[in-house]
C-alpha cells in the first residue's frame, strides 16, 4: 500500500520537513504515481523509515545510518555503533561522576562542615581571554543531550518570503537569499537572523504545505514583491538547538513545555494555518549556508510563566 508525506508523517510521528530532507540528503526515495500530485511511499520505503527513525532517537548521525541500513561493510556499521556506545558511556560517566559529587556536597552541607578542597572538581579551570561576541546568525550551538535555553525575543522587522508546493523551503530559501544579496543586507545589518515555519501546514486533505522564511531587516529598509515586509511579535521563548533534519525533537521541546514546572506552551491563537508561533531560527544562513551535515537550527517554542 502506498503512501502520501502526509500519511507516512502522521503514522510515524514524523514532520513532513524531516521527510523531505531524508530524501534530499538519499536516505529514502519517493515516487509519483500517474495521475497523482503528490509523492507517494511504498512498504519498503515505510521499513526504511521506521528504522531511520529508530536510529534517530539513538543519536546516530544521519551520514552513518546509511551506512548501517546498507551494511554493505560489517565492520564500517560496527565502528559507526561502537562510536556512538562510547559516547553513551562517556555522557553516562559524568552523569555518575556528577551525582557521587553532588551527594558529598549534600552531605557536607547537612553536617555544616563544607570542604570544598574535597571536591577537586570544583576548582575553577583558567579562564580563557576576552573574546569579541559573535553576531547572532555566526554563533554555532552546542549540540548534545537534550537541553532548553530560556530566551527573550524582541519585536523585529522581517522581510518575508513563502512558497507553497513542492520543496517549499528550497523555493522560499531562494527568494529569500536572492532579496539579501540584491538588498546588501549582510553589510547592512550583520546580526541578522532568520526564521522559518510551516505556512500553510499539512493537512490530512492537502499534504502539499508551505513554507515561510523570515530574515530581520531595518526598520526603513524597502521590501521588494514578491516578499512582503511583516512584523516579528517576539516574545518569550523555550530554545532548543537541533542539527539540519532532525524535527523530531520538537516532540521532545513539546514534552518538556507540558511538564516543566516553571513554564507552560504559549501557543498564538491566531486562526491562521501555520505553526502557532513556533519557529525555526537557521543559524549561520545570511552569510554562509552551511555544508551538509553542518546545518544548525534553533527549534523556539513560545512560552510563558504558570501561574
Amino acid at each position: 500500500m502506498n503512501r502520501n508525506i502526509s500519511q507516512v508523517s502522521r503514522l510515524l510521528q514524523v514532520s513532513t520537513r524531516t521527510l523531505r530532507y531524508y530524501e534530499e540528503v538519499g536516505l529514502i526515495h519517493s515516487r509519483r504515481e500517474p495521475g497523482y500530485a503528490y509523492r507517494v511511499y511504498d512498504e519498503d520505503t515505510l521499513l526504511r523509515l521506521q528504522r531511520i527513525v529508530f536510529l534517530r532517537r539513538m543519536r546516530i548521525p544521519l551520514k552513518s545510518i546509511g551506512v548501517l541500513l546498507d551494511c554493505t561493510d560489517a565492520r564500517s556499521a560496527a565502528q559507526v555503533l561502537q562510536a556512538r556506545i562510547s559516547e553513551l558511556s562517556g555522557e553516562i560517566g559524568a552523569q555518575q561522576r556528577a551525582l557521587e559529587l553532588l551527594g558529598r556536597l549534600e552531605r557536607m552541607v547537612r553536617l555544616g562542615a563544607v570542604r570544598w578542597e574535597d571536591l577537586p572538581d570544583a576548582a575553577l579551570p583558567a579562564l580563557p581571554p576576552e573574546q569579541k561576541e559573535e553576531t547572532a546568525m555566526m554563533q554555532p550551538r552546542s549540540i548534545g543531550p537534550f537541553d532548553v535555553r530560556i530566551l527573550q525575543l524582541p519585536p523585529m522587522a522581517v522581510a518575508a518570503a513563502q512558497y507553497t508546493g513542492e520543496d517549499p523551503e528550497l523555493h522560499a530559501q531562494q527568494l529569500l537569499r536572492a532579496f539579501i544579496e540584491q538588498s546588501g543586507l549582510a553589510a547592512r545589518k550583520p546580526d541578522a537572523r532568520v526564521f522559518g515555519f510551516n505556512n500553510p501546514c499539512p493537512t490530512q486533505d492537502q499534504p502539499v504545505y508551505g513554507y515561510e522564511l523570515q530574515v530581520t531587516i531595518p526598520e526603513d529598509l524597502p521590501v521588494p514583491a514578491p516578499l512582503v515586509k511583516k512584523r516579528l511579535r517576539g516574545g518569550l521563548y523555550a530554545a532548543h538547538a537541533i542539527r539540519m533534519g532532525d524535527f523530531h525533537e520538537w516532540q521532545d521541546l513539546a514534552q518538556w513545555a507540558e511538564r516543566s514546572k516553571d513554564y507552560q506552551p504559549n501557543y498564538v491563537p491566531d486562526g491562521e494555518p501555520f505553526m502557532g508561533g513556533l519557529l525555526e531560527e537557521h543559524l549561520n544562513f545570511v552569510l554562509n549556508w552551511p555544508e551538509e551535515g553542518r546545518q544548525q537550527l534553533d527549534l523556539l517554542m513560545p512560552i510563558k510563566a504558570r501561574a
